[in-house]
């Protein structure tokens, strides 16, 4: 298998600066809505990455459960290694992909 040669087009959305929205919440409801839309599997699903003290880095899938004023909600165990990674490093990525 030649994985070089792997690659999909996306080309087919795209992002007008213009009618972007001051809040960048209400642009990813948008986005949100529209993967419900389109019914793709699970788009709550987001993978968040977290660092420890020692800067080693753990990924793992959480699902996203609603979107407030503070930014992004899940629930996490608050003894969980994910809780205790965050304490010590509250900014942290996520990224939500999906098949479109």
């Amino acid at each position: 298998m030649d994985l070089k040669d792997l690659r999909n087009s996306y080309e087919k959305l795209s992002l007008d600066q213009n009618q972007v929205p001051n809040n960048p919440f209400d642009l990813f409801r948008d986005w949100m809505l529209e993967a419900v839309n389109q019914q793709i599997s699970d788009p709550h699903a987001m993978t968040l990455a977290t660092c420890d003290a020692q800067h080693r880095v753990s990924a793992r899938i959480v699902l996203l459960k609603e979107i407030d004023e503070k930014g992004f909600v899940f629930f996490t165990n608050y003894r969980s290694h994910k809780a205790q990674d965050i304490a010590e490093t509250p900014q942290l990525p996520l990224y939500f992909g999906g098949k479109y």
